[in-house]
């Protein structure tokens, strides 16, 4: 997370924000967090550079996961794609030249070809993804419902009976 906030140059204060998309990027993608962050240590740094949030980076990469591209390789792969795009069209222009696998190879390289098809494919999914990871407290929740048992309950209690007991002995 630290790295990711480093790479977008993002404030302190915006730590919640990234928490949130990679929690949200795991529960509604097919990538856990620890593949998410695999992915932004690669392809951070680009993304950011490129103009793209911490949103829509998730948001592809999270598309790019649900054809088993997950953690480093799906980071090299989006960096790899981010790079060309940056020169040539944007992906929904992509479309009619779907097809032509010799064109996409030759402007993505063929280590990037799969996944860069599925990109263009699935150019609205990555920006339904973006939209399900912007401004979610799916971390907050899911801390929740973990804390929200009986175990955390007896924790809690717990730790309000020694409370009391060193107050007293203070006293």
């Amino acid at each position: 997370m630290a790295a990711t906030i480093n790479q977008f140059g993002l404030q302190a204060d915006q730590a919640n924000r990234v928490i949130n998309v990679l929690a949200a990027g795991s529960k509604y993608g097919a990538a856990e967090i620890s593949d998410l962050a695999q992915s932004f240590k690669v392809t951070g740094s680009v993304a950011a550079a490129a103009g793209l949030s911490v949103e829509q980076t998730a948001g592809a990469l999270e598309v790019l996961s649900k054809s088993n591209l997950k953690g480093a390789e799906a980071g090299t792969a989006l960096r790899n794609i981010i790079v060309k795009l940056q020169t040539a069209l944007g992906l929904d222009l992509l479309r009619p030249k779907l097809s032509d696998t010799a064109y996409l190879a030759k402007l993505f390289g063929a280590e990037n070809l799969a996944a860069s098809q599925f990109l263009i494919k699935n150019a609205d999914a990555v920006r339904e993804m973006t939209d399900s990871v912007t401004g979610t407290n799916v971390a907050m929740e899911q801390a929740n419902i973990r804390t929200n048992t009986t175990a955390e309950a007896m924790k809690r209690m717990q730790a309000r009976i020694d409370g009391f007991k060193i107050s007293l002995f203070e006293a």
